[in-house]
């Protein structure tokens, strides 16, 4: 389903959308989008199923948003507000999990800005709105836009080991070792999880079967910090670190495409 929005924006600035009647995203229009802007002219704006090529190791999330308006400035840019009905949404309540680009580029963080300087577009504000996700991004320019997400990676255990060292007293002081390897998988280690961040969730079967997520912030370690470095240049994979526990329970995690397949080893504490 097409979602069209467009209109004149006066002397002094205004404000055009495809939701003229407040309703937001819903699953049948799961992208709305608003464009504010302080130069006259005529805005519109097309969202559309998506015919534009997925940029390399991303998913679409359903739509591409042909965007037309007069030129604005880096100083006094438009303002672009996706909003994405909770159906899209990747990772539940996770703003973070969406990656915005336009004309196939990452479009760069600048969170509280309101200047596109120095990088032209940025995305300037994630919210969560009744589990919806508004995004907002200052650009000068207009375009084509894409919302999209790193696909998920799924990785056969191996082994899975729990060491109780309280003997069942104190579920804290618990280790789980887990080692995964896929011998025939095709997948890619793809994306950046140091700039946005990742997820790791563990699914034990059998006949009390359990799973549970954690999630690894982005940050680049180092050795008074946790966070991600690189498996090689370029990169086949990458290992994240908290030793101090200072982001939860997982003290490490190591992803890597090798000759031999996907291989996944997480510990913690």
């Amino acid at each position: 389903m097409e979602s069209l929005g467009g209109g004149v924006v006066p002397p002094g600035g205004g404000t055009v959308t495809t939701d003229p009647s407040s309703l937001g995203a819903t699953p049948d229009a799961p992208v709305q989008v608003a464009v504010a802007s302080s130069t006259a002219g005529t805005i519109s704006i097309v969202v559309t199923s998506a015919t534009s090529p997925a940029p390399p190791g991303f998913e679409i999330l359903g739509k591409d948003v042909d965007i037309t308006a007069p030129d604005a400035s880096p100083a006094e840019p438009m303002r672009f507000t996706f909003r994405m009905d909770a159906s899209l949404v990747p990772i539940a309540d996770d703003p973070g999990s969406v990656t915005v680009f336009r004309n196939g580029s990452a479009v760069p963080e600048c969170p509280g800005a309101t200047a596109a300087v120095p990088n032209d577009p940025c995305v300037t504000a994630r919210v969560l709105a009744d589990g919806d996700v508004d995004i907002s991004v200052l650009s000068s320019h207009a375009s084509i836009w894409q919302l999209a997400a790193e696909p998920t990676r799924e990785v056969l255990g191996k082994s899975f080991a729990v060491t109780d060292r309280s003997s069942g007293q104190d579920a804290a002081l618990r280790t789980v070792t887990v080692f995964a390897k896929e011998t025939a998988a095709a997948d890619l280690v793809v994306g950046d999880p140091a700039a946005h961040g990742a997820t790791l969730e563990i699914i034990a079967n059998g006949s009390n079967p359990t799973h549970q997520t954690f999630d690894l912030p982005p940050g680049v370690a180092s050795r008074s910090s946790a966070g991600w470095k690189s498996l090689k240049k370029p990169a086949t994979g990458f290992a994240y670190s908290d030793p101090s526990g200072a982001h939860g329970p997982v003290k490490s995690v190591m992803m890597e495409r090798t000759a031999s397949g996907v291989l996944l080893s997480a510990r913690s504490p």
